[in-house]
């Protein structure tokens, strides 16, 4: 999802739906309906993007390997212990 000249993931439920974007001076939200979809530090740059690797869980239900090779999750911080989560 696109705000601001940035790009921010939402949950995989909220893709394709239209949503609503609250920006805020420290963060934006996401909302589907009563859903918060979404929630992120605002990043202040262009061109920047910005994903939370739980938006992602219900794809890798789906598809497990998904991860493993994608250009999105080589600089999570957390990298290693998802490559242990798609291992099984």
């Amino acid at each position: 999802m696109r705000f601001d000249y940035n790009k921010y993931s939402v949950a995989a439920r909220a893709l394709g739906h239209p949503v609503e974007v609250h920006g805020y001076a420290d963060r934006i939200v996401i909302r589907q309906g009563d859903d918060i979809v979404a929630e992120h530090d605002r990043r202040f740059g262009r061109e920047q993007t910005v994903y939370d690797p739980w938006h992602y869980v219900p794809v890798l239900a789906k598809k497990p390997g998904a991860l493993r090779n994608g250009r999105r999750s080589s600089n999570w911080p957390c990298r290693r212990h998802w490559s242990a989560f798609v291992a099984s």
